[in-house]
């Protein structure tokens, strides 16, 4: 018997490495997807979306008409329903492409920790490029404090880590469509739901986004905006792996 704290005896040749346990194998997943991530190109395109706020808010600092926060928060919250699906949806689709998920889906490795792995990278890269813009324009608006910036951010970070299980989800149901389906998802449903004057649009994750930046029509304030979008990442996840576990991937399935 081996004692305690002993290193554990490498296999015998011919014999199998043991698999990597769930959370084992999404951090090795959140590691590889993050540098594909940060060296493909997806990163600067996002970058490029990111400046499309800031160059808003310097244009109407110029022009002279107030940039308020709550004008400047308005397209911030759009952002976050641009970038987040970029790296998630994307990331989702290459290894689909690139039949990357059937050899996954064959070896003793859960398949959430796959899906989990890239949530764990792509949720921190895009809140990262979003913190940024956000940090930018709360430079340039009028009538900001401390306060507000802090509140700016957590919303890049929270709705960076919501949009992320979204996409997530709807790319495992709609896996050759992922990031098409989740700006339509967006522009289509979730935008217009988050302008309704009744509760309906708690559900939508660009109204909880300004909830927590500070800039709602009403402020319902940050915690419960807060659980609100963890409860909207949690549905989705729920979805998306409720469907990866039944779901048959086959080599003829791209």
């Amino acid at each position: 018997m081996s004692q305690p704290g002993a290193p554990t005896p490498a296999p015998a040749p011919g014999e199998p490495l043991a698999a990597p346990g769930g959370f084992a194998a999404a951090l090795i997943q959140a590691r590889w997807s993050a540098l594909r991530m940060v060296r493909g190109r997806t990163v600067w395109v996002a970058w490029i979306f990111a400046l499309l706020p800031v160059g808003f808010t310097m244009v109407m600092a110029q022009s002279g008409h107030s940039a308020a926060w709550k004008d400047v928060a308005f397209p911030l919250s759009m952002l976050i329903g641009v970038i987040a699906p970029l790296f998630m949806a994307s990331s989702m689709a290459e290894e689909i492409e690139d039949r990357t998920f059937t050899y996954l889906w064959s070896r003793p490795i859960p398949r959430w920790s796959v899906v989990v792995g890239k949530l764990m990278a792509a949720a921190p890269i895009s809140a990262g490029i979003l913190s940024v813009s956000t940090a930018a324009c709360f430079a340039l608006a009028e009538g900001g404090t401390p306060d507000l910036l802090a509140r700016g951010v957590a919303a890049a970070l929270c709705g960076a880590v919501t949009t992320c299980a979204v996409a997530g989800g709807l790319a495992i149901g709609v896996p050759r469509a992922g990031l098409g389906a989740t700006y339509a998802y967006l522009l289509a449903l979730d935008y217009p739901v988050g302008w309704l004057p009744f509760s309906l649009r708690n559900l939508s994750v660009t109204y909880q986004v300004r909830q927590v930046a500070g800039a709602g029509e009403v402020d319902g304030g940050v915690v419960p905006a807060v659980f609100w979008l963890l409860g909207i990442a949690a549905l989705w996840l729920a979805i998306g792996l409720t469907r990866l576990a039944r779901a048959e991937f086959s080599s003829g399935e791209r």
